[in-house]
Order: structure tokens, then sequence, then C-alpha cells
């Protein structure tokens, strides 16, 4: 059955320490942090929809990142990653749990709610937002070392690494035998990570480093159920803040050009990151305006200040009442699906104030919205609609739009995404 709308705005998480012993240990070995754990612990995790399908949809689908080549490939891995999560997870009203009469739960999933909890739950301890996350890469071979999945520059004062493993169980109030398992692997790589530090071998060394356990289970009145381990930290060469700055310039570039690849925007900020990362003290460059090819810098008026978006987004998809907007793609015959951010990121990534990249936040939460989606002529023909759409559609300027009404999640990173159904007929 083709995914069409989301059933609620938020996915709630309950949060606990594996055991006393690991308590004791995260909050002796990371005290800054530890009001913050006993919170989560204390008060669950209320995740916004939008924050829980970044993490799950969009995270993994950058690694790399040949899933992001063009258009055609990013709809076709949307439309897979949309259909598994709506065949294998239902949404129960206040979490996800596993539907009935599913016996083996697909290993990917489990895997994939795993990092979507775990970075959520890591996020939260450290203020930080999806921009944050890096992944690291994994070494192949014979003689390979092990890896966290994902490293972080916090707040700019300490490197973050996760380790989150997924499971599907019977009873997520307990931590059964697989939840041991699950945590036995996370010991064994750690164990691992450990001899590598001592020996100076250590190929992603970090300053702080949690693991997570993740277990979903079939009960319409549960929640998803996250355990904090504990991973020794390592240290590591580079600095916090420097880390952080090119991460969030990173996230700018990758979505900046992914919405308008051949844009001097994008081409500005790959050379500035560029020039970032090959400064010693990427500060230098703080504050430093992005300027077009002409020499004159960049000038993006945020919405609000004048009623209408930016040029950017002339010949993009947008929505019709907020500064948001980026590419439409067919999710399936009977949807289609917006990806893009919010416009105060144009505004963020052409002056280049790094204390505002690197910490941009916005408020998350999903809204129903009616979106200007727009297409050159060869993919408007390409496109898979009912003739009602076809028979309203408008051409300007070399384009084709028309406009579709779909709830939007809006992430705290910035990104904006959502289900548009398409009429019957």
């Amino acid at each position: 059955m083709p995914v069409s709308a989301l059933p609620q705005t938020t996915v709630r998480l309950d949060v606990a320490f594996y055991d006393e012993a690991e308590r004791q240990k995260l909050l002796r070995q990371y005290p800054a942090a530890g009001a913050a754990m006993q919170r989560l612990v204390e008060q669950g995790v209320e995740m916004p929809t939008a924050e829980f399908l970044t993490y799950y949809l969009f995270h993994r689908k950058r690694l790399g990142t040949p899933g992001y080549r063009d258009y055609a490939t990013i709809g076709h891995k949307l439309d897979v990653a949309l259909a598994a999560l709506d065949e294998c997870l239902d949404f129960n009203g206040r979490s996800v749990c596993t539907p009935a009469g599913v016996r083996h739960q697909l290993n990917e999933v489990s895997e994939h709610v795993g990092e979507a909890v775990g970075l959520a739950v890591a996020s939260r301890i450290h203020d930080l937002t999806e921009a944050d996350w890096s992944p690291i890469a994994e070494q192949r071979g014979r003689g390979a070392a092990p890896s966290f999945d994902f490293q972080i520059a916090s707040d700019g004062q300490a490197f973050i690494q996760v380790e989150t493993k997924g499971s599907s169980v019977t009873n997520n109030r307990v931590a059964d035998a697989t939840i041991a398992e699950q945590k036995r692997k996370i010991t064994e790589k750690k164990e691992k990570l450990a001899v590598l530090a001592k020996q100076g071998k250590d190929p992603n060394p970090a300053g702080i480093r949690y693991g997570t356990v993740t277990a979903v289970d079939p009960r319409r009145d549960g929640n998803i159920k996250c355990w904090l381990v504990d991973p020794p930290p390592d240290r590591i060469e580079d600095t916090p803040k420097r880390f952080r700055l090119l991460q969030r310039m990173r996230f700018l570039r990758n979505w900046i050009a992914f919405v308008s690849p051949r844009s001097q925007l994008a081409s500005a900020l790959s050379t500035r990151l560029g020039d970032l990362e090959s400064l010693r003290d990427p500060f230098e460059l703080d504050s430093v305006p992005l300027r077009r090819g002409t020499g004159e810098p960049f000038e993006f008026v945020p919405f609000g200040a004048r009623g209408r978006h930016s040029t950017f987004l002339a010949n993009k998809s947008r929505i019709t009442d907020g500064p948001a907007g980026g590419v439409v793609l067919q999710l399936s015959p009977h949807a289609l699906f917006l990806v893009g951010f919010r416009e105060d990121l144009l505004v963020i990534a052409s002056k280049q104030s790094f204390e505002q990249v690197a910490n941009f936040r916005t408020e998350a939460g999903s809204l129903a919205k009616i979106v200007e989606c727009v297409f050159s002529h060869s993919r408007f023909d390409k496109l898979q609609l009912p003739t009602s759409i076809r028979s309203q559609a408008t051409q300007f300027g070399g384009h084709v739009g028309f406009r579709l009404q779909g709830q939007m999640h809006y992430s705290s990173s910035g990104l904006v995404f959502g289900i548009l159904p398409l009429p019957n007929s």
C-alpha cells in the first residue's frame, strides 16, 4: 500500500541505563552530560516524526553517497525506505511498534531504527542536530580496525561517537537475552578499540563514546526503548571546534548542491569548504561572505522581510506560505515527495558567520502546507500524474508548476520534507 501521509507527529522513546554499573560509569566518566542523561531517563523523549524520518531515511542515504547521485535514484531509495517503514513498523499513536503477525523483523529495519533512536538520544544529551553527525569510514579487509558508527564534534568542547544497535523483541520493558547480546557486541568492540588506542592505532579516536541498544516490541500501548551503555573514550588530534564548523559547512554544501547543483552558491560553498579544510585555523575566514562570479556578495533577503521567496528558489519547488523549498520527487503513482530546507540556511551559508553556522537550530515539527511543485518540461513529462493535475498545471519561464497539499516535516537542522498525495483522477 503506497505511503500517502504520516499518522502521527511524534514518536515516544523510553530511555534507561543498561544497569546500575553502566549508570555509574557513564555519570562518572561524563559528569558534564550527567544531568541531561538523568533527565532523559526520567522523562523519556518526545521525538518529532520529522526527526525520526531524517535519521532513518536521510542520514544513512548520504554516506558516500551514490544514493544522492540524481533525482531518479533518490526517489527510488526514498520509495524503498518508506515502503520498508510502512510494512515493518506500525505507528501506534504515541510511538512505533512491531505489527501484529510479524514473526521475524527485517535486520535492516531494526538497524536503521537503532541508528535513528541512538542518534536522537545522543543529540539530546549534547544539544546537537542532524547536521552535526558525520559517518566514520568503515575499514574493510583483513586486519581492518573496528569503528563506531558515527562521529561528531558536539558543542565545540568534545568529540563524540555513538555505536548504535537495534532489535525487535517480544517485550522491551526488560533487557532480555537479545538485548544482552547487543550489549556484548558493543563491549567487544570497545575492548578492541581500547587495545588499539593504547598502541596509538585507533583510526577514529574520540573524547566521548556512547553505546545505545534500541528495541521495538509489538505492544500497541508501548514505546521504543533505548538503553545507554558506556564504551571508553580516546583522545583525538583535531579540535572539536574546527571539526564542528567543517561538519556544518559540509552539511550546507551537500544540501544546497543537492537542491541546485549548478548554482553559483553551491560552487562558492564547495570552494570555501576546500579552503577551510586546507587551513590550520579555518576561523581566519570567519564572516568573510561568499561571492558570485562577478565578485558581488550573495544577498538572500529573509522570506518574512518581503513576503516572497529568494531568487535561489525561483525555479524550484517551494512552500507557498513559508520560507522553505527544494525539489519534488516521484515517490509512487499515488504520491510525490518534497525534500529541501528552510531559506534561513541560504542566508547563513552566504554570510559565513561561523557562530551562526555552528549553532544554527530551528524548531522541529509538522504542519499541513501547500507546495508549489515546479519541474522542467522534460521532468514534468516523465511524471505519473492524474489528469486533474496535468490540466491545472501552468507554464512559466520554461518550467511547469502545480500545487499539492501535504504534511510537511521540519527538522531542527533546517531540513524540510513531506509526502504530497496525488488525487485519484
